[in-house]
């Protein structure tokens, strides 16, 4: 099960839903891991990546290399992983302003959206997330419906 209009390559979809706070199509980048497409009745936890300053979705190409190695090579379980688009200077927060909604996006809706699109097991305990900088992950983790993935 995908989520809407998403372009697959290699485990990696790229994929958008309508944000209501955002007011726009907010993007995201998707990891599959290998077993997803066959391993139809299997659910996985999610590991949300979050961009630094300057960064897009796509820098965690960087990080999704390693992961589906070691998901290979069996050193790590199956997941999934959402690369968020956090916009290059958000340092994924909520602007003062409001205009640029993007804490309140990810934990508000972007979230609940992977839960029901794709197979994931939707629950705090089956959530991590990841990223840089880690200052921006711990606020996102307090705010949040989701589980740090290392300690600090």
């Amino acid at each position: 099960m995908a989520g809407p209009g998403p372009q697959r390559a290699r485990g990696h979809a790229l994929s958008d839903f309508s944000s209501r706070l955002a007011k726009s199509e907010v993007s995201y980048l998707v990891y599959f891991p290998p077993d997803y497409e066959t391993a139809t009745s299997r659910r996985y936890p999610v590991i949300y990546w979050l961009h630094g300053l300057g960064g897009t979705p796509r820098t965690g190409a960087k990080f999704v290399e390693p992961l589906d190695a070691a998901i290979r090579e069996r050193n790590a379980p199956p997941m999934i992983a959402v690369l968020v688009n956090g916009m290059s200077d958000s340092l994924n927060c909520d602007s003062p302003d409001g205009k640029f909604p993007v804490e309140s996006v990810i934990v508000k809706e972007l979230i609940p959206h992977v839960d029901a699109a794709y197979r994931t097991i939707p629950q705090r305990n089956a959530r991590a997330v990841e990223g840089f900088p880690w200052a921006d992950s711990a606020r996102l983790i307090s705010s949040s419906n989701i589980q740090s993935s290392s300690a600090p």
